[in-house]
């Protein structure tokens, strides 16, 4: 999550801070929905293909889902009231997934912080590994070999078995032209 939320990993035309009116609070004036049509655009653009993810943190994710431009899309007369899912809103963004990044973790005070933070990831990327050409977003990188797990063994002072693994992976940023960030 850090590296794919770092505004320093995009080019300046793959990025777009909101503020002021354009904060998707100000639900008078902003618009998520082109926000995001923008962001997607913009990887168009630059790689030849439409982005097919978008990841919210859970704070633009409530805010997307709760502003009065989505809700509109799907409203009518007999439920004025409708909870967009992530499936309702990958249909309308045309993309094949649409995902919450609900992982916190706990600072050094103890409270609770949004590890995806509170941008939105827009992002083709390749569902199979054709070769060199095909643009991606990123991907994980596996030691082959990996997870690699060893025999289990008992340790009278945990009261526990242990089962030792190790799992030897990384992330990788290969093309950030195929993605785009929507911050604050």
């Amino acid at each position: 999550a850090e590296l794919a939320t770092s505004a320093a990993n995009y080019d300046t035309d793959n990025k777009k801070v909101l503020s002021g009116t354009s904060l998707w609070t100000d639900t008078d004036n902003s618009n998520p929905i082109k926000n995001i049509e923008d962001g997607k655009e913009a990887v168009r653009g630059k790689v030849g293909v439409r982005p097919n993810t978008i990841i919210f943190s859970a704070k633009k994710w409530r805010e997307f889902r709760n502003h009065p431009s989505v809700i509109a899309r799907f409203s009518n007369k007999s439920n004025a009231q409708v909870t967009v899912s992530k499936e309702m809103a990958a249909d309308l963004l045309e993309v094949k997934t649409v995902a919450v990044g609900d992982a916190v973790y706990a600072d050094t005070n103890g409270d609770f912080v949004d590890v995806w933070g509170d941008g939105v990831v827009i992002a083709y990327v390749a569902e199979s590994s054709i070769g060199a050409e095909q643009p991606s977003y990123g991907y994980t990188y596996v030691l082959d070999g990996n997870p690699a797990a060893e025999s289990p063994y008992s340790h009278r002072n945990a009261k526990s078995w242990i089962y030792p693994v190790n799992y030897e992976r990384v992330p990788v940023q290969s093309g950030m032209a195929a993605g785009y960030l929507i911050t604050e």
